[in-house]
């Protein structure tokens, strides 16, 4: 009888125990398929990387993708003036990190060039269209089939603009066209006539003014033509030359995107001039971190400026499209405004004589 009760307790303790490894064999389990369920949540939402030890690479997703690491890891969410300059700089500046906090010592001076006046000459389309593609074009709009060539030159990757014709000094006695804004105009005519340049092709970035003219002499002709470029998000150049603070201020007013040009390079088609007028644009961009050089598609300056393109890769000056130019001078403009919002600030009052100043001492571990 005893061996019997012997027999039936052991098979119990067998049968706890059993039950006991069962129970927490199953607790593991379900941890485990738990654990491993939110885990791959997680790598699907980009929450959690895995690195393979052996390898180095990283494995990222549920198909177990493989992506080679980058060099170093950059911020995820950059502040936007420093992705704007980051942006601005292609080719040797556009690879370089910005450091948060020293964005006005971390990208090179830039340079936008604009070759104007492009179109009234089959030569001088063969040989503007031999040019870097990272020069702008400015098509003429009187050029026949005006389409065709936008459509050829941004197909090869320029960016385009059209001449804005406007009235020059002496009108009228040289007519500058059908398509040209006119004091004498009503600003209604003029928004059309400037309608009837836009019209002839979608693939520009914006409109230049040509070198000599009389109509952005006053702010009310010229400020309704920019609040509507502004309106199309289209680029405004200034290469007068003349009222250069007319339209800047006509340009903060309305938060346009007109742009100056800086030097007219080859004004004297003289070699010695255009390459004074080289090194005039590179002082320019170094004191202000841009400027705008407006050429013409002489062989002469062509030449030259493929010289200069050629001793630009030992020089801390860059040359980028007119598009990226623009969003380095909203940045230098945004920084400038601040910096003048903030010196028109008060300064604190000082003290009264006799009073008490508290003085607040620093968190330990803190500087």
């Amino acid at each position: 009888m005893q061996d019997n009760e012997s027999v039936f307790t052991t098979f119990l303790r067998v049968m706890a125990i059993i039950v006991l490894v069962c129970a927490m064999v199953s607790a593991g389990v379900m941890i485990w398929y738990g654990w491993g369920y939110k885990l791959k949540e997680d790598i699907d939402a980009g929450k959690v990387v895995l690195i393979e030890q052996s390898s180095g690479q990283t494995v990222v997703g549920a198909r177990q993708a493989i992506v080679t690491p980058p060099a170093f890891q950059q911020d995820p969410a950059p502040l936007a003036e420093e992705q704007a300059i980051t942006e601005a700089n292609t080719d040797k500046a556009s690879k370089e990190q910005v450091p948060v906090g020293q964005e006005e010592f971390c990208f090179k001076p830039s340079i936008a060039i604009v070759v104007s006046n492009v179109g009234l000459s089959k030569e001088a389309v063969d040989d503007a269209l031999q040019l870097p593609k990272i020069v702008s074009l400015g098509i003429m709009p009187y050029s026949s089939d005006v389409g065709e060539l936008v459509s050829n030159a941004t197909s090869k990757g320029f960016e385009v603009l059209l001449n804005l014709p406007m009235q020059p000094p002496n009108y009228p006695m040289n007519d500058p066209g059908p398509y040209a804004l006119l004091s004498n105009l009503s600003i209604a005519e003029n928004i059309q006539r400037m309608e009837s340049v836009l019209n002839k092709s979608g693939q520009v970035i914006g409109v230049y003014s040509p070198e000599e003219e009389t109509f952005t002499n006053t702010a009310s002709n010229i400020a309704p033509v920019m609040a509507e470029l502004k309106k199309r998000n289209l680029i405004f150049v200034y290469s007068g030359g003349v009222n250069d603070d007319l339209l800047r201020k006509a340009n903060q007013e309305i938060v346009g995107k007109t742009m100056i040009v800086n030097v007219r390079l080859d004004a004297e088609v003289d070699a010695a001039k255009i390459k004074e007028n080289f090194k005039k644009l590179e002082g320019i961009a170094r004191a202000h971190g841009y400027a705008i050089g407006l050429m013409h598609a002489y062989p002469l300056t062509i030449q030259l400026l493929n010289q200069w393109l050629a001793d630009s890769d030992k020089s801390d000056v860059v040359l980028v499209p007119l598009s990226k130019l623009l969003k380095v001078q909203e940045y230098a403009e945004q920084k400038t405004l601040k910096s003048e919002e903030k010196a028109e600030q008060p300064a604190a009052p000082a003290p009264e004589s006799g009073a008490k100043i508290a003085v607040a001492t620093a968190p330990a571990g803190k500087q």
